[in-house]
């Protein structure tokens, strides 16, 4: 990245600059280091050693509180900021797996594991049009005693809700700064998820409750949604999903209508 190119020429030269004005502090206060004779009267030697000693301290100085208030100060937030977008990108490909998980079980998509990245994209084709249909659907992460529950909400109700929060969260790491400028391939990817097709028409379809018809291909946008989920996969943690396991404890349903 040029950006952090620049940054590293500007640490370089400070790194530079302080040698520099550390050799001339041991030159003129201790006499650590030979000088060199010059046919100089002895005041305006004085003067040069009194200047170069007052503009090498400033330079130590001032490089000291640059990276203790300034550049540590930065890096903290920057540190901070992009702990927070972990989160959200482990979010965003937790409630894309959610939804993935549902139309795996549902239409008994092929899959080895339970983070369902082993699915032939191809397969997702074969999903019809989004529908107001009740579902009887739950699931468990593999690392909690209890399901989600959300039996009795329409399959319309439970994907919008989950697309939704994808488009959320895609949209607050694409405003952070911190990731646009050292993850361009993440950010890209991003960027694809939160203007694919499927992600659009959910949005619109939010916009107008009375719509009830998905507009386009249904089947081909979940394959690219799907495609992009096994993409995202590689920078985030993920846990497995088991859905609608039997004689689980089932928690308090969340109904999305």
């Amino acid at each position: 990245m040029k950006i952090t190119r620049k940054l590293t020429n500007i640490h370089i030269w400070l790194a530079l600059l302080n040698v520099v004005s550390l050799i001339f502090i041991l030159q003129i206060v201790f006499e650590v280091i030979p000088v060199w004779e010059c046919d100089y009267t002895d005041e305006k030697i004085d003067r040069i050693n009194s200047f170069v000693l007052d503009l090498s301290i400033g330079v130590i100085t001032s490089t000291f509180f640059y990276y203790l208030l300034v550049y540590y100060g930065e890096w903290k937030r920057s540190k901070g900021i992009r702990r927070l977008n972990q989160w959200r990108l482990n979010t965003m490909a937790a409630n894309m797996q959610i939804v993935i998980g549902y139309y795996v079980n549902k239409y008994n998509i092929q899959c080895k594991d339970s983070k369902f990245l082993t699915a032939e994209p191809e397969a997702f084709k074969q999903i019809g049009n989004l529908t107001r249909d009740k579902i009887e659907y739950w699931y468990r992460w593999a690392n909690s005693d209890s399901a989600m529950n959300v039996c009795g909400s329409s399959e319309r109700g439970f994907v919008c809700n989950y697309i939704d929060m994808v488009k959320h969260h895609a949209d607050s790491i694409m405003e952070s700064t911190v990731f646009s400028l050292e993850e361009t391939e993440l950010m890209d990817l991003v960027s694809r998820i939160d203007r694919c097709e499927l992600v659009k028409h959910i949005v619109m379809l939010n916009r107008n409750p009375k719509l009830d018809v998905y507009l386009g291909d249904y089947g081909h946008a979940l394959m690219l949604f799907y495609q992009y989920y096994c993409e995202l996969s590689s920078y985030v943690f993920m846990d497995d999903i088991i859905p609608k396991e039997s004689g689980c404890k089932l928690g308090v349903a969340f109904v999305y209508p």
